[in-house]
């Protein structure tokens, strides 16, 4: 912490101060453990004192008044917007991104359940965080000041384009890219629908519906295909076939008789 407007680092003053509060630089004088704007915390022995100070425009510093003692407390608050980790499964995690955050409409429901549950994770608002917060150190017979948390501030809702450019960037490419098939696929729905001569809806009116709205009346404006008809066999101006009755059998032939005697010479 450094004084605004001089152009030395808070190191530079440590510095300065340090040789002040031990003049024969063997360190006698005590350790600086904080240096605030206009005092510091310097420790000696199981002690610590508060001494202020000041930077003239010379770049100079003095010690101011006499040193106090104090003693060091760290409080633990809880503050608003802590981390709530639930184990929850997808779908109770793309409704509380449909509930929470306002970048997202239930027309979305289909993109975000296409979604890992890590990138989900990330999309769900943050609530409550518990942070610890260590004040400065308390002169004894006065109360150390507390600095209250500053109130949440409500942020207005963000369109898609102004939350992709705060996105993660290890999620940002993976949200334009889905956005972007969202958006072909709902232009080859609305190209669909109009084309067909039932239809009475506008490109406007189109526009405005979401994937699932669009996929619903396309499958109404389909007009099914009319059923083949029973394939019918015709056997006319085929030759007829003979029949076989009793009175066209023909007559078995009598085997040959086969003589194998030698013939007398």
């Amino acid at each position: 912490m450094y004084q605004p407007g001089f152009p030395f680092s808070n190191s530079d003053i440590e510095q300065k101060l340090r040789a002040l509060i031990n003049p024969n630089g063997d360190m006698s004088g005590g350790w600086i453990s904080e240096v605030y704007d206009t005092y510091f915390i310097y420790s000696k022995g199981e002690q610590y004192w508060k001494q202020a100070y000041q930077i003239d425009a010379a770049e100079n510093a003095a010690l101011s008044g006499n040193p106090m003692e104090v003693k060091r407390v760290i409080s633990f608050e809880v503050i608003t917007n802590s981390v709530q980790e639930n184990i929850m499964d997808k779908k109770q995690k793309v409704d509380a991104v449909l509930a929470g955050n306002k970048s997202f409409v239930e027309g979305d429901r289909q993109w975000l359940e296409s979604q890992t549950e890590e990138i989900l994770g990330k999309l769900i608002p943050v609530k409550n965080e518990e942070v610890v917060v260590v004040t400065e150190p308390e002169v004894k017979g006065e109360k150390a000041p507390v600095t209250e948390p500053a109130p949440a501030q409500n942020e207005a809702p963000k369109t898609a384009e102004e939350y992709l450019a705060t996105a993660p960037a290890e999620v940002r490419e993976v949200f334009q890219e889905s956005l972007q098939a969202l958006a072909t696929n709902k232009a080859e729905l609305v190209t669909k629908i109009t084309a067909n001569t039932r239809n009475t809806f506008t490109k406007d009116q189109l526009g405005v519906m979401s994937v699932n709205q669009l996929k619903a009346i396309a499958a109404l404006a389909e007009v099914p295909a009319p059923e083949a008809a029973p394939r019918q066999f015709n056997f006319g101006g085929m030759a007829p076939v003979a029949n076989a009755s009793a009175s066209n059998k023909e007559e078995a032939l009598v085997a040959p008789t086969l003589n194998f005697e030698v013939a007398a010479k």
